[in-house]
């Protein structure tokens, strides 16, 4: 729809007039097709095609996605919940939903949602109390595998040391995890840890010892501007 908007093919008003249509396949028997018109409700709420209030009152069938049987409508509906909870269809009443978000297997799904933490605060969709309970699988996070996810997740902890979801000792424990980043093959995570690593040290997360081996990583490319 959006391509056939901007190419002129159709008019706002035209798309509105049929919108009855779009919104049968939001309770769609075929998951599947369920799914994909899940997944361009954000752009029509954009483009003012949809309402608010005509999304929240099909969003029960957008829940029974996250119950699916089928594994991969499972956790592609799941990467959908953040969007749906920034544009306000999911709200305070689906806060286990995103309780669940924030301790999600998959570590992408998981670590978006970390990201998030702030808003979710912020709309009261999430308390802090709430938050703090789950915080053990955000510091997992940290210690991840993929280097992308670990990153990310580095990049989200002065966020919540400020906020207060986090301690000092415990971003501190996980600390040997970041510093190897600066270590990484790839230059934009190093760049990263260097710029969280740094950060940490004018939180007093970081030690001494810390701090002389991010002055070797900042040495050994010749970027001592980067040095605190």
């Amino acid at each position: 729809v959006d391509s056939l908007l901007d190419d002129g093919v159709l008019t706002k008003a035209e798309v509105v007039k049929e919108k009855g249509f779009f919104l049968k396949l939001l309770e769609s028997g075929d998951e599947d097709v369920r799914l994909g018109a899940w997944r361009e409700v954000v752009d029509l709420f954009d483009n003012g095609i949809l309402t608010k209030a005509e999304v929240v009152k099909e969003k029960v069938y957008f829940l029974k996605l996250l119950e699916s049987s089928d594994e991969q409508v499972r956790t592609s509906a799941w990467r959908e919940v953040l969007d749906l909870l920034d544009k306000g269809v999911l709200s305070r009443e689906d806060h286990k939903i995103a309780l669940q978000l924030l301790e999600f297997g998959d570590v992408f799904v998981r670590e978006g949602a970390w990201e998030k933490v702030d808003s979710l605060l912020r709309e009261g969709i999430l308390t802090k109390a709430e938050v703090v309970k789950e915080k053990v699988y955000f510091l997992k996070l940290l210690g991840a595998e993929d280097e992308d996810v670990r990153s990310k997740a580095w990049e989200t902890v002065s966020r919540l040391l400020d906020n207060g979801i986090l301690t000092k000792a415990e971003v501190a424990k996980m600390r040997d995890y970041l510093l190897d980043l600066l270590e990484s093959d790839d230059y934009d995570t190093r760049y990263s840890a260097r710029e969280v690593a740094i950060s940490l040290i004018d939180k007093g997360v970081l030690s001494k010892e810390d701090r002389k081996r991010l002055h070797r990583a900042l040495e050994s490319e010749d970027e001592d501007d980067y040095y605190p």
